[in-house]
């Protein structure tokens, strides 16, 4: 019942969100670390790889949601994602300690980001709703 519909797919997106939250939150926390280079997560190879999930689905849509393994993101057994290798974007200056973090950058991906969490949340949280009433078998 929870392989089906939008559920496994938001439950991925919101892995890989939260994931990137820390990852984001570590760059910031680290701004005045001489040598610290940012640190990102393979944005478009995830964005890929779910996107071709999703088809996969479409064509076959009695099976389960799965993300087919890339090279830094691989979904577990269990449906858990793992991120075998951070990105390290070029953007951002090259300070005199060789720090590249843009506290400005920075903020607007973890904002950016959270936005994106919240509003899978709530899409998650209506998903959930929508389940809660036809088992209850209420109707508005």
């Amino acid at each position: 019942m929870f392989d089906q519909g939008a559920l496994p797919v938001l439950e991925r997106v919101l892995q890989f969100t939260r994931q990137r939250h820390r990852v984001i939150a570590n760059n910031i926390a680290n701004i005045s670390t001489p040598h610290y280079k940012a640190q990102d997560l393979p944005v478009a190879e995830f964005s890929a790889l779910l996107q071709r999930g999703i088809a996969r689905r479409q064509d076959h849509p009695g099976e389960r949601f799965r993300l087919d393994s890339g090279f830094d993101v691989r979904e577990t057994s269990d449906g858990r994602l793992e991120i075998t290798r951070l990105a390290f974007p070029t953007t951002g200056v090259l300070r005199h300690d060789e720090n590249n973090v843009s506290v400005d950058l920075e903020m607007a991906k973890l904002s950016r980001n959270a936005i994106l969490h919240d509003a899978l949340l709530q899409m998650l949280r209506r998903q959930f709703d929508g389940i809660e009433m036809a088992i209850s078998e209420r109707v508005t």
